[in-house]
């Protein structure tokens, strides 16, 4: 006997994260999965289908659905935001389709996996809905697995800053070089007396890969190399 769970939700906004190519994956509506036993479900995933002749037209974005395993200890209702080797449980090929049907089956687990759908590019939003069919081995009515989404009040807190590197500002430079402190530079505060964080850096805007450049193929990197340095306010860099 089959059990059936449904969940509606959106890539909107900051939550249209994209795939795990780009650092916003992290933003994607993650969803917690409790599977106290050997369990196998089929995940359907379904996107609106748009009015009168729109609906003939194939769909603009391609979209997948990864498993991870979730985290451990105190962050295990949390999201997902670091893949380790091994975290990947179910991996997903985009696919250009309204409707994503794939078939899972997952061990037991005294943690959490992270169900996590997505939009292939940053920023393609829709809505979007989300079918689970699973085993009921006992047929109570109940399914052998649990699905709940991360909560807010739950979750990491966050916070994103947008800056640039220009001439106007020096461009910049590694530790060690004479544009270093040309960097732009951000202040971390810690109100307690200690804080753990996440922090991620992105280009973004540098859709230009290096290596179709004649003459640079050899030893040329693919985008811009960045990095971040993490130092103490006191002195003042």
């Amino acid at each position: 006997k089959w059990t059936k769970m449904t969940a509606r939700s959106s890539w909107v906004d900051a939550s249209a994260g994209g795939c795990p190519n780009f650092v916003s994956w992290r933003h994607n509506p993650q969803w917690l999965l409790t599977v106290p036993r050997p369990t196998r479900f089929t995940l359907s995933m379904t996107l609106p289908l748009p009015e009168g002749a729109a609906a003939a037209v194939p769909p603009s974005m391609a979209i997948g659905a990864y498993v991870f395993r979730g985290n451990g200890g105190d962050d295990t209702r949390r999201r997902k935001l670091v893949l380790l080797d091994g975290d990947v449980i179910v991996p997903s090929e985009p696919r250009y389709t309204r409707r994503l049907v794939q078939e899972i089956s997952l061990p037991a687990s005294d943690t959490h996996y992270v169900l996590m759908p997505f939009a292939f590019e940053p920023g393609q939003e829709s809505p979007f809905t989300i079918v689970v069919r699973t085993d009921d081995r006992d047929e109570d009515g109940v399914a052998d697995m649990k699905m709940e989404p991360v909560r807010p009040e739950e979750d990491w807190k966050s916070a994103t800053i947008s800056n640039n590197w220009s001439l106007s500002n020096g461009g910049g430079g590694p530790p060690g070089s004479t544009g270093f402190n040309a960097n732009p530079q951000l202040q971390l505060r810690v109100s307690q007396r200690s804080g753990r964080f996440f922090i991620f850096v992105e280009s973004i805007g540098v859709s230009d890969d290096g290596r179709l450049r004649a003459g640079i193929q050899e030893g040329g990197t693919a985008y811009p190399s960045i990095g971040l340095a993490l130092h103490r306010s006191e002195p003042p860099l």
